[in-house]
C-alpha cells in the first residue's frame, strides 16, 4: 500500500539510485509518479549515500533554501 505524503508535493524531493538494491530504481519512479512530485533525480551509485545526498543538496540548494527558510 502507497501513502502519500502528508506535506505539499511542492516540498517533496523523491532521490533514486540507480543501483540501489534496498529500493529498486523502478519503486523510486513509481512513488515519484504517484505522487505527482515534481522532483525526481537518479543517481549513477548504489543505495543512498553521502556522494548522492551531496550532490541533491549542491543541485537544489538555490530552489530550496526559500522553501526551509521560510518554513513553506
Amino acid at each position: 500500500m502507497l501513502r502519500k505524503p502528508c506535506c505539499d508535493k511542492e516540498m517533496v524531493a523523491v532521490l533514486a539510485a540507480e543501483f540501489d538494491k534496498v529500493i529498486p530504481l523502478q519503486v523510486a519512479q513509481s512513488f515519484a509518479e504517484k505522487w505527482g512530485c515534481p522532483r525526481f533525480r537518479c543517481y549513477r551509485q548504489g543505495h543512498v549515500g553521502y556522494r548522492l545526498m551531496r550532490e541533491a543538496f549542491r543541485e537544489w540548494s538555490q530552489e530550496l533554501a526559500p522553501m526551509i527558510r521560510d518554513g513553506k
